[in-house]
C-alpha cells in the first residue's frame, strides 16, 4: 500500500483507489501511510477468507486505533 491513487473525478468528495496492505507485521506501517495520506474510511472488498489467508484480520481493529473507519463489505 505505498500509492494512494486519488480520483479526480470523484470531486468534491475525495476517492482514492490503494491496493491491499502488507499482512502480518507491515499492516501497521501501511495503515498508518494511508492515514498519513489523508485518508479516513476504509473499505475492503476482501472476503473473510482472503483476510485470513493474507494476513490482514488485524485490519478493521488496527485502523480505528489509527482513527480511520473500516467497513468490510463481503459478507464471505
Amino acid at each position: 500500500m505505498k500509492q494512494v491513487l486519488w480520483i479526480d473525478e470523484a470531486r468534491p468528495s475525495r476517492l482514492a483507489i490503494v491496493l491491499r496492505p502488507r499482512g502480518g507485521e507491515g499492516l501497521q506501517a501501511d495503515l498508518e501511510m494511508a492515514r498519513a495520506a489523508g485518508i479516513d474510511v476504509l473499505v475492503s472488498l476482501l472476503t473473510r477468507e482472503d483476510n485470513e489467508d493474507l494476513g490482514l484480520t488485524e485490519e478493521g481493529r488496527l485502523a480505528q486505533q489509527l482513527g480511520m473507519r473500516f467497513r468490510l463489505v463481503s459478507d464471505s
